[in-house]
């Protein structure tokens, strides 16, 4: 059984400072058979989860939004 989560990013004119640096995230999982596809339109972001288990799902959405917390407080400063 695979498992998948899709988000889309409606970020305006902050749509290349977010792709980059999600982009430069090192999402290593080690162990766990996680797929991450992070791509470009011209105002959004995607981002494409798959994965074997419900729980490596949670991981990776959780991973995913600790990771756009960050960037969105580091832009605030």
């Amino acid at each position: 059984m695979t498992f998948n989560s899709n988000y889309s990013l409606e970020l305006g004119s902050k749509v290349d400072i977010y792709f980059n640096l999600l982009s430069e995230e090192d999402f290593d999982f080690k162990t766990k058979n996680i797929l991450i596809n992070i791509s470009k339109t011209n105002n959004s972001i995607n981002i494409d989860i798959i994965c074997e288990k419900l729980l490596d799902l949670k991981i990776a959405n959780s991973a995913i939004i600790r990771s756009l917390e960050i960037i969105t407080k580091t832009l605030k400063i």
